[in-house]
């Protein structure tokens, strides 16, 4: 497989990701001088049951497109998550509506304050969750195609979709409800520019509407095929949705929803770097590792190269964020957002290690080793919980908190960078 290939295909794709995120820092101080720190408090929450909801109504079959040896089988895939998406959504909707009184009743406050003022919002999860899992699968397709430059422009849409609708919002005084909704609108707009790239038509998202046996084979086929590799994302899901909530829902509980903004904020901005490099190496490598997988050999070479340049990359620049973020989150975001510039040069120890780790985490995928997911993330969401519970019992200062956070999280990603290895290094036929 030629390197100067995959290097071209990450150049497209990276292009993409960096007006989008460019996009994205332009927009971003814009949205902190409209919102309050409560506001983006909301919108952390409201993103973690979004996706949750993600993960469990598609089974994460949006993930394996890009598996199947055959387009037929890939197409199927995509059917599968759009009507496990359609479903989901119908079901899920009315489920949350019933559990926002207890929501509310479980979170003490002044009314209309904090997390009782959100609870109306969380209904909408299952809509966002729905597009973010559409959205993703008809993606790869256009990647399992090799049209990156589409997929690239997606990034751009989706990300001006984002700021765009905020910001609209906020000037039509929203609310919190304008930044809730900004990720639907982003999913919204990336769907509308991959159609107008006619990278896929509609008819390859939908569900054979035929009865006969023929029709539905490849659904089955791929059900069937990928059953363990879902059992194990969704497990995972299930585990990294625990990670991801519990410090959430921590921080607002004993620190409060200012806090929570102020990390929140932080979180938006110090993985930006994996968002901008990572996401679109990593891409790129799970194409070319697959592809390999495919014809029977390993792509051991494929994850030294990739690694290395992360390194080479990710190291100065995340330097550079640790030294400057202190004075940069306040010119940038406003004087309100001073402690967020306090917090993220800690959180760039662990930004760093994702950054290393993210684009490389799907050669268990690549190589059918599902359990390995599962215990990696039941790992993490443990970890995490048993540092939420030692915080709250010891009553630790959110700081000190933070620092705790920020050692667990880099151990974890240290931690999946090295197997990601030992996986790449298998043989197919072993």
């Amino acid at each position: 497989m030629s390197i100067v290939g995959f290097w071209r295909d990450v150049r497209w794709q990276a292009m993409g990701n960096t007006a989008a995120q460019v996009i994205g820092i332009l927009g971003l101080p814009l949205l902190t001088r409209l919102y309050s720190p409560s506001d983006l408090a909301a919108q952390a929450v409201f993103l973690q049951f979004a996706m949750f909801f993600a993960g469990v109504m598609t089974l994460r079959f949006e993930y394996f497109v890009q598996l199947p040896k055959t387009d037929l089988h890939a197409l199927a895939l995509v059917r599968w998550t759009v009507a496990l998406a359609l479903l989901g959504m119908l079901i899920c909707t009315p489920l949350v509506l019933a559990l926002i009184p207890w929501w509310i009743a479980t979170h003490q406050g002044p009314a209309g304050s904090g997390p009782q003022a959100w609870a109306g919002w969380l209904s909408l999860a299952p809509l966002t969750a729905a597009l973010i899992s559409v959205s993703l699968a008809l993606q790869h397709l256009v990647q399992r195609r090799g049209q990156f430059i589409a997929s690239g422009l997606g990034e751009v849409a989706a990300k001006g979709g984002f700021i765009s609708f905020g910001a609209g919002a906020a000037l039509l005084n929203a609310g919190t409800l304008g930044l809730v909704l900004t990720t639907a609108f982003g999913c919204l707009a990336k769907l509308l520019v991959l159609r107008q790239t006619q990278s896929f038509r509609w008819a390859d998202a939908l569900p054979p509407l035929s009865r006969e046996r023929a029709a539905w084979r490849p659904l089955v086929d791929m059900a069937r095929t990928h059953r363990h590799l879902s059992l194990s994302m969704v497990a995972s899901h299930l585990s990294g949705t625990v990670t991801g909530l519990a410090p959430i829902l921590y921080i607002v509980q004993f620190h409060g929803d200012e806090s929570l903004g102020q990390f929140n904020l932080v979180t938006m901005t110090i993985f930006l770097p994996a968002s901008l490099i990572g996401t679109a190496i990593g891409q790129v490598y799970y194409q070319r590792a697959a592809k390999l997988w495919a014809e029977g050999l390993p792509f051991d070479a494929l994850w030294r190269q990739t690694a290395l340049h992360l390194l080479l990359i990710g190291a100065p620049v995340y330097l550079l964020i640790a030294l400057l973020s202190p004075w940069a989150y306040p010119l940038l975001f406003g004087a309100q957002w001073t402690a967020a510039g306090e917090l993220a040069p800690w959180m760039a120890i662990p930004a760093f290690c994702a950054f290393l780790s993210t684009p490389l985490e799907r050669s268990c995928l690549v190589t059918g080793r599902w359990k390995y997911q599962m215990a990696w993330h039941g790992l993490r969401a443990l970890t995490t919980l048993g540092l939420v519970a030692v915080s709250a019992h010891l009553g630790l200062e959110f700081v000190r908190f933070l620092q705790l956070l920020v050692v667990q999280m880099s151990a974890m990603y240290m931690i999946d960078l090295a197997m990601e290895h030992r996986f790449s290094r298998l043989q197919p036929n072993a």
